[in-house]
Formats: C-alpha cells, sequence, structure tokens
C-alpha cells in the first residue's frame, strides 16, 4: 500500500514538473515571438524614416510602440522618433522625443547619448549654438561611450561652430575627432569632406580641394564617400570658376556608383549648363 502511494505521488511530482516546465517554454516562445514582432516593426520604421519617407515611418513607429514592453524597447521608439522629426524640420517634437530617452532610466548608454546629441542638433537649427554645444559635452562626458558617439559628438561641435562661422574652432573640433581611439579608419574619412566644407566656405578653394582629394584617394572610403568626394571636388572648381575641372569632375560623379540621386541629378544640370 505504502509502495503504491508512493509511486503515485512521483508521478504527480512528475507531472507538475512536465507542466511546469511546458508553462516555461511556452512563456519563453511567447517573448521571443513578442521581441521578434516589435524588432521586426521597429527596423521597417528605420528603414522608412531613412528613406525620409516620414508618415509611414510614424505609423510603423507607433506600432512599434504598442509592441514595446523592455524599457530599451520604447527608449528606441522614441530616439527613433526624435531623429524622424528632426529630419521633418518639426523641432518641438523631436525635442520632445529626445528629452524622453535622455530622461529614461535602464537604457544603453549609446542611447542616452545619442538623444543629447539629438538635443544639440535640434538647438543648432534654432540657431542656440552655445546651447547645443553643452548638449553636444554632455554626450562626451558620459562614461562609457562608445568611439562612433564620440565621433558623432565630435563633428556635430565642429558644425555647430561652421553654422556660426567660426571656421578655425570647427576645425580644431575636428582634428580632435581624428584623434579618437579605437575607431575605424572609415568611420573618419566624411571628416575630410566636412573639413573641405569649412575651407570652401571661407574661399580657400586649394586647401578645400586638398581634403576632398585626401577623401577621395582614401583606401578605407566607401563607394558613397567617395561620390560625395568627388562632388564637392567638382563644386569646389565650379565655385572657383574652373568651369573645365569643374565639368570633368561632375562627368565623374556619373560614373560613380555611390552617387546619390540628388548628386547624379545636380551633375547633369551643371553638365548640361556647361554645355557637355
Amino acid at each position: 500500500m505504502g509502495r503504491r502511494v508512493r509511486r503515485a505521488r512521483r508521478r504527480i511530482t512528475t507531472m507538475r514538473s512536465a507542466t511546469v516546465l511546458t508553462i516555461a517554454l511556452l512563456l519563453f516562445a511567447g517573448a521571443a515571438f513578442a521581441e521578434d514582432a516589435f524588432q521586426a516593426a521597429y527596423d521597417g520604421a528605420e528603414a522608412k524614416r531613412q528613406a525620409r519617407k516620414f508618415e509611414e515611418a510614424r505609423k510603423a513607429y507607433t506600432a512599434a510602440a504598442d509592441l514595446a514592453k523592455r524599457p530599451w524597447q520604447k527608449s528606441a521608439v522614441s530616439l527613433g522618433l526624435g531623429d524622424l522629426e528632426l529630419a521633418a524640420g518639426r523641432l518641438e517634437d523631436a525635442r520632445r522625443h529626445y528629452r524622453r530617452v535622455a530622461a529614461a532610466s535602464e537604457i544603453a548608454l549609446w542611447r542616452a547619448a545619442a538623444a543629447r546629441i539629438g538635443l544639440g542638433k535640434v538647438l543648432v537649427q534654432e540657431k542656440e549654438y552655445k546651447a547645443a554645444r553643452v548638449e553636444f559635452h554632455k554626450s562626451l562626458e558620459m562614461e562609457g561611450i562608445t568611439p562612433v558617439r564620440r565621433l558623432s559628438a565630435r563633428r556635430a561641435i565642429a558644425q555647430s561652430y561652421a553654422a556660426e562661422k567660426k571656421y578655425k574652432e570647427a576645425r580644431a573640433e575636428y582634428a580632435k575627432a581624428f584623434a579618437e581611439k579605437d575607431l575605424e579608419a572609415s568611420r573618419k574619412v566624411f571628416v575630410h569632406i566636412e573639413i573641405g566644407r569649412t575651407w570652401d566656405d571661407q574661399k580657400k578653394r586649394k586647401k578645400a580641394r586638398a581634403e576632398y582629394q585626401t577623401a577621395l584617394d582614401a583606401k578605407a572610403a566607401s563607394a558613397k564617400d567617395r561620390a560625395t568626394a568627388q562632388y564637392y571636388l567638382a563644386r569646389s572648381w565650379r565655385l572657383d570658376g574652373k568651369r573645365k575641372e569643374a565639368l570633368a569632375g561632375y562627368r565623374a560623379v556619373l560614373e560613380m556608383k555611390g552617387a546619390t540621386k540628388d548628386q547624379r541629378k545636380a551633375a547633369e544640370t551643371w553638365i548640361r549648363k556647361f554645355g557637355g
């Protein structure tokens, strides 16, 4: 009798363990499915934002927000919306989203740093350059900020100086960007292009073209970076009144795979104007 009772108890215990395991597996599968659904919605929203399909992107972010359960997911949506509204020129909406991320807890440090950079860019659009640089420097002061994010902050500071026509200060900040450690060489190529633009803004064309050529010749340059460098090189020749060189430069843009639609359109326009 006692033996039968013990066997029955063991069967019950085994059944209970199996039930608990089954429930745990179902919960795990459900959580994994929910996270996959969020990631798919979020990735779709990001793709639409980058394609500048702003209305579609807003709807996609709303769908992602409905699926967001974890703090980092909610902050990711807010950051994406901040970037979207900044690109769309809706500065108050962008500020609201960035502030939500900057004030959030339990999120990745890089995301908080990105929100500070976003807030700074909003202020640059409002021509509040000093206040913008305060936000950029806050991101740099965050312990553990990634090298890529540090480069982004340095470039943002330099761009804010350039917007004020303080080109010397801008180039000093770009020099700090070059000095950032643990960065792939490809990440720094575009800095040469931005430095070149500061020289062009000062009508110092030779110095500008030297920077564009450095970017164009860089082994680490992407196809997009090379095309952009070539585009600005041609533009610099045009601004310098050198039509023959500008025409050759714009023709080269059309042959480059990395050229954007806007760059190709501008190149074609100037080629027609120069009679090429």
